[in-house]
């Protein structure tokens, strides 16, 4: 068999970078909701930060999750896994928006 072309293995590699830029940005988030006096009431502020804080450690998880199962993958030749984890960081961060949305316009 055949070495997998090193591109494969980089672009894997850009993608769990792409994941894990994204949970930084989910844990400036959470902690700048904490950091800035909003006038929201405080279990507000409080809920919409731990998500996000919540959602930024299932990213790293799902990232790495990803990257292994893609490494392996790739390595041995077989088709890539089905991935349903942007699927759900959507769905979260849509309720997120969605919170922020109703608190503003309140």
């Amino acid at each position: 068999m055949t070495a997998p072309d090193p591109r494969y293995g980089l672009a894997n590699e850009r993608t769990y970078l792409a994941w894990v830029r994204t949970s930084l940005g989910l844990i400036a988030a959470s902690a700048g909701l904490n950091a800035i006096d909003t006038g929201w009431p405080q279990w507000a502020e409080s809920t919409i930060s731990a998500v996000l804080a919540a959602a930024a450690v299932s990213c790293t998880v799902l990232a790495w999750w990803r990257w292994r199962g893609a490494k392996a993958a790739i390595a041995e030749g077989r088709d890539l896994p089905d991935d349903y984890g942007h699927v759900i960081l959507t769905v979260v961060i849509t309720g997120v928006a969605l919170a922020v949305l109703l608190l503003v316009l309140r």
